[in-house]
Order: C-alpha cells, then sequence, then structure tokens
C-alpha cells in the first residue's frame, strides 16, 4: 500500500465513529435513497446476496439486508469494519446474514489472496453497492471492472455519490488536500460500459441535502446510478 492509501486507511479509521453523526444527514439519505429505490435497483428479491462496498458503517446494507439472504461488507479501514459488525450484531443478525470483512479491491495482493482462500466474498453476488466512495478512488474504472467481477450473470452494480455543482466548499473526507470529484451521467454510463455494466444504464439525480459541518452550512447532490452485467 502506498502512502496515500495508508494515510486515507488510517484517516478513515480515525472518523470511524464520528462521520454517522458529522454527516447523518447524508448518511441518512443514502438508506432512505435505497430503500426508495429497491425495486428500481432490482425487481426481484428472492435469495438475493448482497456486497457492499467501502461499506463503511453499512449504509446500504442497512437499507436492504431485511431483503437479502445474504449482505456481506468489504472496507479497506479497520474501523469501519468494526462499525460495520457492532451494527449487525446489534440488529440480531448473525454472521452468516450480515457481516463484514476488511478488504481492498484494489490491491493485488489481497485480490489474489482473497480469490484463492474466500472466494465467496468477491463472487457470485446479485448487487453490488458502491455508496459514497467513488470519489475517493484514484482508479475509479479499475475498481468498477473489479466490482463486475464480484457479480453473477445479470447481476446489478448500483454507484451513489456525489453529481456535478455539488457546494465547492465542501470538505473532502479522502484525508487529502483535493476537492470531492463529481460525476457526470456520460462518466458515470462510460465507467459502466467499460467494465461490462451497461445493461439497462440508468442515472439519476437525488434530491439536494442541506447540513452542517464544523458550523458551516454545505449543500450537497447526489447521484445514483444502476447498470447490469451483460
Amino acid at each position: 500500500m502506498g502512502d496515500i492509501e495508508s494515510k486515507k486507511q488510517e484517516f478513515f479509521d480515525q472518523i470511524a465513529v464520528s462521520h454517522q453523526t458529522d454527516f447523518a444527514p447524508l448518511v441518512d439519505t443514502a438508506i432512505q435513497e435505497f430503500q426508495d429505490r429497491r425495486l428500481w435497483i432490482r425487481d426481484a428479491w428472492t435469495d438475493v446476496r448482497l456486497l457492499d462496498y467501502a461499506c463503511g458503517a453499512g449504509a446500504a446494507s442497512k437499507a436492504l439486508t431485511p431483503f437479502v439472504s445474504q449482505a456481506v461488507g468489504l472496507d479497506f479501514s479497520e474501523g469501519m469494519v468494526a462499525e460495520y459488525n457492532k451494527w449487525a450484531a446489534g440488529t440480531g443478525f448473525g454472521p452468516e446474514r450480515a457481516h463484514a470483512y476488511q478488504y481492498d479491491l484494489l490491491n493485488d495482493d489481497e485480490v489474489q489472496a482473497v480469490t484463492r482462500q474466500k472466494p465467496e466474498l468477491v463472487s457470485n453476488f446479485d448487487v453490488v453497492v458502491l455508496g459514497s466512495a467513488l470519489h475517493h478512488v484514484g482508479e475509479p474504472a479499475k475498481l468498477l471492472e473489479r466490482l463486475a467481477k464480484c457479480l453473477r450473470p445479470g447481476g446489478v452494480c448500483v454507484v451513489l455519490d456525489k453529481a456535478p455543482d455539488n457546494d465547492e466548499d465542501i470538505e473532502s473526507t479522502s484525508g487529502a488536500t483535493e476537492k470531492p470529484r463529481a460525476f457526470t451521467e456520460a462518466d458515470m454510463r462510460q465507467l459502466h460500459m467499460a467494465a461490462g455494466l451497461g445493461g439497462n444504464f440508468e442515472y439519476q439525480l437525488m434530491r439536494t441535502v442541506e447540513f452542517t459541518l464544523h458550523g458551516r452550512k454545505m449543500n450537497v447532490t447526489a447521484f445514483i446510478a444502476r447498470g447490469e452485467l451483460l
């Protein structure tokens, strides 16, 4: 792992608990959007395996676990994984129903090891969700390609992230100095198509969320996009 990725990992470990309150309006909106759009994501929810990638404390899992047979969270932050598993244990879900693991799909060594030792963590999913994480990733095309490999044929990849024209003053949560990246419909269509996820592609804007962070009022508009494995 390079210095930048190590710093990001350390940063997310540090905010694993506080981000749930600091960004509560964004987290709550994401949970509500996943719930409200469940049938837009997928029309049938029988025996569905969910991969909640870059899961954090589990926003996608909190919304969708009642409708799936298994939710697996993956995150490169040990602190975030701990928060996810604390939530899962508190709801009464056993680890066979909802559990998170520390793992980075962009780390080639980890991918090889997990593929050999625990292939079920990176394969045969019906739905993959990447929530509010793509703007932190240095290689978004590579990540979507690897998420596509986690899906069964016909599986769905869902991405929720920043849309253009967000508040320019919003602070980056990447632990770096760059401004948070935003993605247009054209951006996401290209990424999905390149990864083989262009089936029935859709991109929709979500409502603008207002919140206060460190005494500063901010407005954030996000999108949610879906595409099926071709």
